[in-house]
Order: structure tokens, then sequence, then C-alpha cells
């Protein structure tokens, strides 16, 4: 975008100050070049003091740290020119402003020949949207099976029966006491320019899904408050184990803890197996 400042003039003014500086500087310094020459050759054929030399040596030494302040002066100045964009000595000129990254625009504030004053406030916005965060609040009992680099399946709701695969990239460090939930980001690849932000839909993180054993209630005896199975070690031959409850799934028991999966138990008879412990 291309956009006349008034600091692209100013930069231009004040290039040409310098130069005209630089070539006055220089000319001061072939004076007192001179001067001190002219002097130092009297001075031999006792034609003038020693004074004069000094003096007109002092007055060249002067004039070239005129001429060194003057140059940086320029340098400068032309730096300022290369960061604006603008070549020297020409008026007129219109600043071209570039986006630091490759993008698309989501929102311009401005139109063609409008006056701005305001250098702090946007002229438009352009965001990479090769990818996406999707962000997600997770309850506080289940932050525990996030985790950095894991995945995600993500469905939204503006591509019903498809599913995205995504990855954690930031789990943020506090929690929310309102919700109690903890903030997870995952990224999703967005090249093919489909999702769009603020897009809804639902997260389901994948390292939550867990294998456990899932057996018949009666396999499951209370006994002092514990919850106990008999797995079978060999035919014949079984041994009391406790274990932990989880949710019941119709008339079987979710096992938390204490039983592996595939591990066999006894569904009949555990009361007669109780009683022979």
């Amino acid at each position: 975008m291309a956009i006349e400042s008034p600091d692209a003039e100013t930069a231009e003014s004040l290039y040409l100050q310098s130069e005209s500086a630089c070539t006055q500087a220089r000319a001061a310094v072939v004076k007192a070049q001179s001067d001190f020459d002219r002097a130092s050759d009297l001075f031999e054929h006792d034609a003038v003091a020693k004074k004069e030399v000094l003096n007109t040596q002092n007055a060249l030494a002067q004039a070239k740290g005129s001429l060194a302040q003057a140059e940086a002066a320029r340098e400068q100045a032309v730096r300022r020119l290369k960061l604006l964009g603008l070549e020297a000595g020409t008026f007129g000129q219109k600043v071209l402003i570039r986006a630091p990254i490759s993008g698309k625009i989501l929102s311009i504030n401005v139109v063609a020949g409008e006056f701005r004053n305001d250098t702090n406030a946007p002229l438009m916005t352009v965001a990479d949207l090769s990818t996406l965060w999707a962000s997600s609040d997770v309850p506080e009992a289940y932050i525990r099976f996030c985790r950095i680099g894991g995945t995600v399946q993500v469905e939204l709701i503006a591509f019903p029966g498809e599913q995205f695969t995504g990855r954690v990239m930031h789990i943020a460090d506090t929690l929310d006491p309102q919700t109690r939930t903890v903030k997870v980001r995952a990224e999703l690849n967005n090249l093919s320019g489909r999702f769009r932000p603020e897009m809804y839909g639902r997260i389901r993180y994948s390292e939550m899904k867990k294998s456990m054993p899932l057996v018949n209630e009666r396999a499951v005896y209370h006994s002092d408050g514990k919850a106990v199975v008999f797995v079978e070690q060999a035919p014949g031959r079984f041994i009391q184990r406790e274990v932990s409850l989880g949710k019941r799934v119709g008339d079987k028991l979710i096992i938390e803890s204490g039983l592996k999966p595939g591990e066999r138990v006894v569904v009949e008879g555990v009361i007669y197996l109780m009683g022979g412990v």
C-alpha cells in the first residue's frame, strides 16, 4: 500500500541539508589545509611566528571534525530514506508500506484519498491463516489427560460428519476459578483454507481414551467396605484381589485399578469362594 506522508518530505529535506553541509565542510577542510601548508612554508623561511602555524593547524583539525559530523548526519539521512523506501533527492514520493508477513487481508480501515493524522491507528489487518488455533476449556478433572504434542480430533459445525486432526501446542498455567477449566490450545493445518477464525465445534482429546477392564457386576463382591474380585491364576486356582470401581455400564462395572485387561475373573459362584477364604 502506497501513502503520502509528511515524513517523506522531511526525510528528503534532511538529506539535502546534510549534502549541503558536507559540501561546505569539505570546502572548509580544503581552505584550512591550504592555510596550514602556507603557514608551514613561511615558518620554515622564518617569515611568520610558530603561533601562526599552530593557529592554522587548529583550524584544520576543527574543519576535519566538522566534516566528520556532516558525513555522519548525511549517512543517517540516507538510512532514513532507505527505511522509508525512498530515493534520495526526489520530492513528492509516496511511502510504500509492506506487511511484515504474507497472508490474507482480514480488514481494511481506510479508503483511497482519506487523510489520517493518527500514526498509531491500524490501516488494515493481515493474518497468516495457514495454521489456526483451536481453543477449548478442559474441565479440571480431565486436564491430566492433556499433554503438549498430544493429538486432538476436531469436529466443526460448518463441516458435519468430518473430523480434523490437530496437535496440542499450549496448556494454560492457571485455572479459571469461575468455570474450573483450563485453557488448552491446539494447532490445525489450514493450507486448504477451509477453516475460518471464530468457527465453533467440538474437540476430542485422543489421549483421554484409555482401555479399562469391564466386568459383570456379579463378579464383584463387597467385603468390609472393599470391592474384590477373584482372578484366575491357573485352571481351578483363583486369587482374591481388591479393585477400584468406576462407572456402571448396563449390568457391568468399569474397573479403574486392580485388574488388567484380558485377565479372567469368576462371575458365578463368587460367594462360595468367599466362604473358603
